[in-house]
């Protein structure tokens, strides 16, 4: 976001953004991994509020765990839980912002174009957090990789893709709503 854009207006989505993956990374069902509302809280806040504004709460929020909220899955913070087993995922959800900004960029707010952006964002956050889980766990071998996508993402797969169905749903509402 250059200088020009920068306004009340803008800084209020994004805390409240910011505010909606806090939130979201802190419902949690306990698992190996933690199965969160977190990937819901992502895609939801990028499809309201589009790239730019989306990239920034993204990054407000690791930044905000960084420095020690107690922010992310878990009540966890700092870079303990970057470097930590769900770590590779937080990264990820980085990159798959990234990845939507990009797409916006390129291709505008189309429907079409914003779901290939989800998917391909969300298809990062599992490769990123998967190597990241395999490393960390020390495995090596192809049984081991394995194994971290047994953990990672298998489980996941369906829940994950329902939360990002309702990330679309209320993205329209709220976009309708607030006319972002």
């Amino acid at each position: 976001m250059n200088r020009s854009r920068i306004s009340s207006k803008n800084i209020a989505y994004v805390a409240l953004g910011t505010a909606l993956i806090a939130l979201s990374a802190l419902i949690s069902l306990p698992f190996a991994i933690p199965f969160t509302l977190q990937t819901f809280g992502v895609f939801a806040v990028l499809l309201v509020l589009g790239g730019n504004r989306g990239v920034c709460a993204v990054a407000v929020y690791i930044l905000l765990g960084l420095i020690g909220l107690p922010i992310f899955s878990g009540f966890q913070s700092g870079l303990s839980a970057i470097l930590g087993a769900t770590g590779g995922f937080i990264i990820g959800f980085a990159i798959a912002s990234l990845i939507f900004w990009l797409f916006e960029a390129l291709f505008g707010k189309r429907t079409s174009s914003r779901i290939v952006a989800v998917i391909i964002g969300m298809i990062a956050c599992y490769c990123v957090g998967s190597v990241w889980y395999f490393f960390y766990i020390g495995e090596s071998g192809f049984q081991g990789f394995v194994a971290a996508l047994s953990v990672c993402v298998i489980p996941y797969l369906i829940p994950d893709a329902l939360k990002i169905c309702a990330a679309f749903w209320v993205a329209r509402a709220v976009s309708k709503a607030i006319k972002a």
